[in-house]
């Protein structure tokens, strides 16, 4: 199965396939939170919405140091992300692309962030009620 990746530009990619690299943790770095599984998201879209929610838009993937990692990888049996609506946890198996952040991928993430804040400027209820 393929998946995706955000990550610094300085982080090596290929370390993502050594077991002893295949953790996260929240990107707070809390360490009382790391997991075992490498965190990617089932699709480029799914990540530019992650990016785009109130989980990871802290992430300055605007600022040109960032990458999108797209690889191939085996879904860990029991795994639980901290955020399963967006996070998928996987022991990676091939690096299919490193690509730098680019125009197309942040018009994703603009197109995610107007798609969201339409639900906060719908009324939760009808105006007569």
């Amino acid at each position: 199965m393929t998946f995706f990746r955000i990550q610094a530009a300085t982080r090596n990619a290929d370390n993502l396939l050594d077991p002893g690299h295949q953790f996260s943790r929240p990107w707070n770095g809390d360490t009382a939170r790391t997991r075992v599984g490498v965190s990617v998201c089932d699709s480029i879209d799914d990540l530019a919405l992650y990016l785009a929610s109130h989980l990871g838009n802290g992430i300055p993937v605007r600022d040109g140091n960032w990458v999108i990692v797209e690889l191939e990888a085996d879904l860990i049996p029991g795994a639980r992300p901290l955020d399963p609506e967006f996070e998928t946890l996987v022991r990676p198996t091939r690096i299919v692309a490193v690509s730098p952040v680019g125009t197309d991928f942040i018009a994703k993430i603009e197109e995610a962030e107007r798609m969201l804040a339409s639900f906060d400027e719908a009324p939760l209820f009808d105006e007569e009620d």
